[in-house]
């Protein structure tokens, strides 16, 4: 399962679609849109002439997540967002994520792909993510998920001057 914490934001995607019931959703210090209101967000920074795989998941997305963090939002908050893939009747999943990290805001984010299905599923992710000038990020890619789940992740950072971007990346299976 997904790490989780009642004092965390967490957005969570269930087979690929926002579940407002279970996510708690900042109240101020950072917007938060679907890749279906705001359609000239995606691809900014991905190129799918580029990745194959960039390409599939424009093609078969159905649903994403826009986030922009403000200078305003809580450095020491978590912003947990949690793909869950039940493979009962999805077994190929497309998010998208695009964040922009406004000027000198300070953000953690953990990004976690988790499933407990025994089927086949492949989890196909593109994580565009900007930082503008002296925004600050700590990123982390938590993918836990069956034995039989293939995932194939495409990430694009832009970087502006001053700011900084740290990242890891942890894989569990079973």
């Amino acid at each position: 399962m997904a790490p989780w914490s009642k004092d965390w934001y967490n957005i969570v995607f269930i087979d690929g679609f926002i579940d407002h019931g279970i996510s708690n959703l900042p109240n101020s210090g950072i917007s938060i849109d679907s890749l279906n209101s705001s359609q000239d967000k995606i691809g900014l920074l991905t190129d799918v002439s580029d990745d194959g795989f960039a390409a599939l998941n424009s093609a078969f997305l159905s649903d994403g997540l826009i986030l922009s963090i403000e200078k305003s939002f809580d450095p020491n908050a978590v912003l947990n967002i949690i793909y869950y893939s039940s493979g009962s009747n999805l077994e190929f999943n497309n998010p998208r994520l695009h964040i922009t990290a406004q000027e000198k805001s300070s953000s953690i984010v953990l990004e976690n792909y988790v499933g407990g299905s025994p089927n086949v599923s492949l989890t196909n992710s593109v994580t565009e993510i900007e930082l503008k000038p002296s925004a600050k990020m700590t990123h982390y890619r938590l993918m836990s998920e069956s034995n039989d789940s293939f995932n194939i992740g495409y990430e694009r950072v832009k970087l502006s001057d001053d700011s900084s971007f740290d990242s890891s990346s942890f894989f569990s299976w079973g």
